[in-house]
């Protein structure tokens, strides 16, 4: 996987429309006092590979093979970092400045991509990592920073200090690859379901309705995610909020399947008072509206 994205890169920079750049060196290779590339070298040394815990995906991957699903961990979403820098050999003043307009010129090219293009990716891993065919909506694509500081990082004196070498104008490369991690888990592939019914004996079916309402405060501003329970029939939903679905929408809530009749509600949000009430479902249409007393 990292070979590929390490191919990748290397295919996006021999692709820049900036000749400087395309027809030159580019190595992968650690900048210690041992590395003496040819003149005119752009570096990509990766120092650092991370988990990135903001765009991990909980949900495993069922995909079909045959007449089965398999299922798999979902990827881990994984920060290369890369250090970039530009030679020039041997060392005088007219080489750095033309190291200097070598590294300008990757870092404006490697500024155009927030995302690694799908032309571009190199290496069938990487590939089917990236693209998965039939599920488009699990599509990953590679997010890109560039030039952005790492806080947390140690003095960068210090770094090249480790290399051994003088300090060199740089500028950090962040791409996120997602990595597969198998999981051994199978099953058939399910056509058909089969429900049955018994007779239920007459007096004791429930009729069943959809209703709505709104859960406000005092003041009647509309309160979001808000816990709803109707205790006797097992039911819970949670208000609308203006993220999911709008703002004409928050506070407002949805139950689609609750037996007629008396039934107790509890209703419960951040820093208001627990509202229990006892409300009677008819068949009719209803606009519930629940009052919660801040703390």
């Amino acid at each position: 996987m990292l070979r590929d994205l390490d191919q990748t890169l290397e295919q996006i920079i021999r692709a820049a429309p900036i000749a400087e750049l395309s027809n030159a060196g580019i190595s992968f290779e650690t900048p210690d006092k041992g590395f003496n590339p040819p003149g005119g070298t752009v570096n990509l040394f990766l120092y650092e590979v991370k988990e990135n815990l903001m765009l991990r995906d909980p949900v495993p991957v069922t995909r079909k093979q045959g007449d089965i699903f398999v299922r798999q961990r979902p990827p881990l979403r994984v920060d290369c970092t890369y250090v970039v820098t530009a030679w020039q050999n041997p060392p005088s003043d007219s080489n750095v400045r033309a190291s200097h307009h070598l590294l300008g010129q990757a870092l404006l090219w490697l500024s155009r991509f927030p995302v690694i293009p799908e032309a571009q990716l190199q290496g069938t891993a990487l590939q089917a990592a990236v693209v998965r065919p039939g599920s488009d909506s699990r599509n990953f694509q590679m997010p890109t920073m560039v030039a952005q500081m790492d806080g947390s990082k140690n003095s960068v004196g210090e770094f090249w200090s480790a290399l051994g070498i003088p300090p060199r104008p740089y500028f950090n490369l962040v791409v996120t690859v997602p990595m597969d991690l198998p999981l051994p888990s199978d099953g058939p592939l399910v056509t058909t379901k089969t429900l049955g019914w018994e007779p239920v004996p007459e007096g004791t079916k429930d009729t069943l309705v959809a209703i709505g309402g709104r859960i406000v405060d005092l003041a009647g501003n509309p309160v979001p995610d808000a816990v709803i329970d109707v205790l006797d029939a097992g039911l819970r939903v949670v208000s609308r909020n203006e993220m999911d679905h709008g703002e004409d929408q928050v506070g407002r809530f949805v139950l689609p399947h609750v037996p007629t009749g008396q039934r107790t509600f509890r209703v419960s949000a951040v820093g208001f008072d627990v509202s229990t009430s006892v409300i009677d479902v008819t068949g009719r249409s209803e606009d519930y509206v629940v009052q919660l007393t801040p703390h």
